[in-house]
């Protein structure tokens, strides 16, 4: 694990932001610590950031896990959403990381299942038989149908509550 520590000034010129969010984009973040710090009439940001070079290999498989997310319908993100809630639910009981139980990239391709049997699941890299037994309950708790409905709704509904709040009816 290495720090790296970035000092921007309130006032800063765009160079230092974008040379912060280019090293940002570049390495698995741990944590990241910001203050606000005033020195001799001068304020600025202090990031104080956790981290761990990527191997070139990681940060591909990073990049294509982002372009995954951004091949989703809005429909196929609500259940990848849905799907990540079970699963943090049922790590947390197993007190077990969540990757354990389906890798975000196995989510997002049962997100894309229609509706997800075993049989289809086990078709997914990375799945095995012994793996869909032990996790088969938690497509029982997500219901595709609802989450499809729900979606287009809100995709093609306006919020006439929020829209009647904004001219105060």
């Amino acid at each position: 694990m290495q720090i790296k520590i970035f000092t921007i000034p309130i006032l800063a010129d765009e160079n230092m932001i974008n040379e912060m969010n280019h090293f940002l984009k570049t390495v698995n973040v741990i944590d990241i610590r910001k203050e606000i710090v005033q020195n001799n009439g001068s304020t600025f940001w202090s990031f104080c950031i956790t981290y761990i070079p990527y191997a070139n290999s990681n940060y591909l498989e990073d990049n294509k896990k982002k372009d995954a997310f951004e091949k989703l319908s809005s429909v196929e993100f609500a259940r990848f959403v849905e799907l990540k809630k079970i699963r943090k639910n049922i790590s947390m009981k197993e007190a077990i990381p969540a990757y354990m139980i389906f890798t975000d990239a196995e989510l997002i391709k049962i997100a894309k299942l229609v509706q997800p049997s075993e049989k289809l699941i086990l078709e997914i890299s990375g799945i095995n038989k012994k793996h869909t037994e032990k996790y088969a309950n938690i497509f029982k708790d997500l219901d595709y149908t609802k989450i499809t409905n729900e979606t287009n709704l809100q995709s093609d509904t306006p919020d006439i509550e929020s829209e009647q709040s904004l001219f105060g009816i």
